[in-house]
Order: structure tokens, then C-alpha cells, then sequence
């Protein structure tokens, strides 16, 4: 388990990273999610969204890439191809866009098109980051 953001002046943000306990390669899951929090703390800032617990998904349903329990009570991604003892993990941009997916879900349930609009949105402003750094 790891704790985000004890230097960052505002509570919108990830607030802890969770990488499942059991898988292997856990050291390198927990770093994706401290980096894809990392990439987007500056969208939740100017959102006002806070994210309790990020985790890692398991589960036996590989079509299903994340999840927003309770509009950031906690969220979930699936890191891995295959299943949860897999070490092939998925392209960090892929993670980033499901991530992003899932902070539109703080805001809007239904994939409506309101929804897929404010998910270009986050895609465009999470675009302007990576171009600065």
C-alpha cells in the first residue's frame, strides 16, 4: 500500500495506491499506479476530485478494465493481460485512458454522450501535460 501526495498542498488527489497483495510483480503494479495518480493529479486539482483508494482489479472478467466505486471512493483498473498472475502488464497509455475513463465517472454514470465528451476532455488536458514535461 502506498500513500500519495504527502507534500501536496490540496486533498484532490489520489490519496493511496493499492497493488493486489498476492500477484507477482507487485512492486512494479504499485509504481503504474503511483504514476498514472501522478499524471493525473493535476486534473483531479482543477476538478475538485479526490480519489480515496486506487487499486488494482482482479477479477475473472478481462473485458471489464475498471471500475468507479462510489464516484472515487475507490477505483479500480486492471494493470494485467491475462490473469491476475500475469507479469505481462498493459501499455501505461492504455492505463492512463482507462483511468481517465474512470475519473469521468466522478461526474457522469451513464456512458451518455455528455459522458464521452467530458472523457475527451480529460483526454485533451491529460494530452497538454504530457506535452509539457
Amino acid at each position: 500500500m502506498a500513500r500519495l501526495g504527502s507534500g501536496s498542498l490540496s486533498g484532490y488527489r489520489v490519496l493511496k495506491c493499492e497493488a493486489l497483495v498476492r500477484a507477482p510483480h507487485k512492486e512494479k503494479a504499485t509504481a503504474l499506479l503511483e504514476r498514472i495518480a501522478a499524471q493525473v493529479e493535476p486534473i483531479m486539482r482543477a476538478r475538485r476530485w479526490t480519489v480515496k483508494v486506487f487499486k488494482e482489479m482482479c477479477g475473472n472478467n478481462p473485458g471489464l478494465l475498471g471500475m468507479n466505486v462510489n464516484r472515487g471512493s475507490k477505483i479500480f483498473i486492471r494493470l494485467r493481460n491475462g490473469n491476475n498472475k500475469s507479469s505481462n502488464f498493459k501499455p501505461y497509455e492504455e492505463l492512463l485512458d482507462t483511468m481517465l475513463h474512470e475519473l469521468c465517472h466522478m461526474e457522469i454514470g451513464p456512458h451518455s454522450a455528455k459522458f464521452y465528451k467530458l472523457w475527451d476532455e480529460l483526454r485533451k488536458d491529460c494530452d497538454k501535460l504530457i506535452a509539457k514535461n
